[in-house]
């Protein structure tokens, strides 16, 4: 309880004493990375007015560029946004759509997905071929999962307590960072966008 309390006043220093124009972007990656949305809006608000200044400079750019869709699209379709050229918005999503072409493949685009003009016997030679795919993945993952338990089960109370605390911590470090992976975009994710 104390905690989350803590927590608050913190998120509450960080919005009325620390966040300004200048570091607004490195706090908004933050707030999206570990999903504090008080920050996360009051960010959104100064970037909102100072877009042109932003989406102007290189480190600005970059910034813009791996966002993920939805928060880029929360931006650029801000009723606010502080342009003093709408081509510029224009660009900027070319650029993002560029800047994730070369990205892995969505499974909606992955050819190698997609059975719609496949024959019944292509059909059951792929099904064959991910189910022993599938197979050896799970024979792998049991190796590792029962190599983990063993070395668990060796450590003492102590170390249990560590081992359980660092792998949560693992798990958010995980999740964050897949909050912020850069991603092409889904089609409903483009057609948001435009």
């Amino acid at each position: 309880m104390k905690a989350e309390s803590l927590k608050k006043n913190i998120e509450h220093f960080i919005i009325e004493k620390v966040l300004n124009a200048d570091n607004c972007t490195q706090y908004y990656l933050d707030s999206l990375k570990f999903e504090t949305g008080d920050i996360q809006s009051q960010c959104e608000k100064i970037m909102v007015t100072n877009f042109a200044a932003i989406s102007q400079n290189p480190k600005g750019l970059k910034f813009l560029m791996d966002l993920p869709a939805d928060a880029f699209t929360s931006l650029i379709s801000a009723d606010n946004l502080y342009i003093t050229d709408e081509s510029i918005v224009i660009k900027l999503v070319r650029d993002y759509l560029d800047s994730r072409k070369d990205l892995p493949l969505l499974d909606e685009e992955n050819p190698k997905k997609d059975w719609s003009n496949l024959n019944e016997e292509e059909i059951k030679k792929r099904k064959e071929d991910e189910a022993k795919h599938q197979e050896e993945e799970n024979k792998v993952h049991e190796a590792a999962k029962k190599a983990a338990e063993d070395e668990y089960n060796k450590l003492d109370e102590l170390g249990k307590i560590q081992h359980n605390w660092n792998k949560k911590v693992e798990e958010l470090h995980v999740k964050a960072h897949d909050r912020l992976a850069l991603k092409r975009l889904t089609k409903d994710q483009k057609k948001e966008l435009f």
